[in-house]
């Protein structure tokens, strides 16, 4: 590119090698990533997702270890919902 590109422009060749278990493609994207934005969570939790597709469970562990190294923190989302005049707060995976 003649250009510095925004992280974000990997994120969706990540998604698609993860659907595809494209590993390839999704380790370059994520070395990429990385290196214009080396603490968003994303590059290593869609790099670790097509590991383990293609069962690379020491690779699997080595993203995960370098998440911890980094301090990279996958931050929790949360919803609300009102009901009856009462609000609900809820989290993304509750089963509440």
């Amino acid at each position: 590119m003649p250009f510095e590109p925004h992280p974000a422009i990997y994120k969706t060749p990540l998604g698609a090698c993860r659907i595809h278990k494209n590993l390839e493609d999704a380790e370059f994207a994520s070395e990429e990533f990385l290196i214009l934005d080396p603490v968003n969570p994303v590059a290593y939790v869609q790099v670790a997702n097509v590991y383990v597709t293609k069962r690379k469970w020491e690779s699997v562990s080595k993203v995960r270890k370098a998440t911890k190294e980094n301090n990279v923190v996958k931050t929790t989302r949360y919803g609300w919902i009102t009901i009856n005049n009462v609000i609900h707060e809820f989290r993304l995976g509750d089963r509440l």
